[in-house]
């Protein structure tokens, strides 16, 4: 493992701080901002109107992941994408959207009970939603289906795959056993299986 350099209490504060980053990295994800740029440069202006968004606050948001290397920003406030931005591209080959979007909704909101499971040893996700996580997406997918929402609708913000969290793969895997090549090992390893989801369903 390579040493850290930073200072420790540099170090608590970037930890601290990484949920800003994560759910500037949603926000973007879910409005579809990288496939209103695609491979061309587009103004704020654009970008605000395509999405339906603020410009100004949106701006702020692509602005402070541009300092991460996911945009390009120009000058006038144009934006284009990094390879890192591409990946957020729907229709990119190795496309992580869907991905980021799925980790950042329920899984997001589930992490906050962390306390809670640490004490009680219960599911996060149920004290969280009020049910173990394959029964409520598929209580949430079939109450979308009474709203008149299309498949394609549904399959913009879901996973493709069903994950939960096991001891091997960490909480993202699809229920192979094998180590999860995009999560830390740290992460991998700190939480037991049963802390956001069990094989059975709790």
């Amino acid at each position: 493992m390579a040493e850290n350099t930073q200072s420790p209490g540099g170090l608590i504060h970037e930890m601290s701080c990484g949920f800003i980053l994560s759910q500037a990295l949603y926000g973007v994800a879910k409005l579809g901002i990288a496939d209103f740029i695609h491979d061309r440069q587009s103004s704020i202006v654009e970008l605000g109107l395509s999405a339906g968004a603020d410009k100004r606050v949106l701006y702020r948001v692509m602005r402070a992941l541009a300092g991460f290397g996911v945009f390009h920003e120009e000058e006038g406030r144009f934006f284009s994408l990094t390879p890192a931005g591409q990946l957020l591209c729907s229709d990119h080959p190795q496309s992580l959207r869907h991905a980021v979007i799925f980790r950042c909704e329920e899984n997001y909101d589930a992490f906050r009970a962390i306390v809670h499971s640490v004490r009680t040893g219960e599911n996060a996700f149920k004290s969280v939603f009020g049910a173990p996580r394959f029964e409520y997406l598929k209580s949430k997918k079939e109450a979308n289906g009474r709203k008149g929402e299309t498949v394609g609708d549904r399959q913009n913000d879901r996973p493709t795959k069903p994950t939960f969290l096991c001891a091997n793969c960490g909480p993202y895997c699809s229920g192979r056993t094998r180590r999860s090549r995009t999560q830390p090992k740290g992460i991998r390893d700190a939480f037991p299986p049963s802390w956001i989801e069990t094989r059975s369903g709790d």
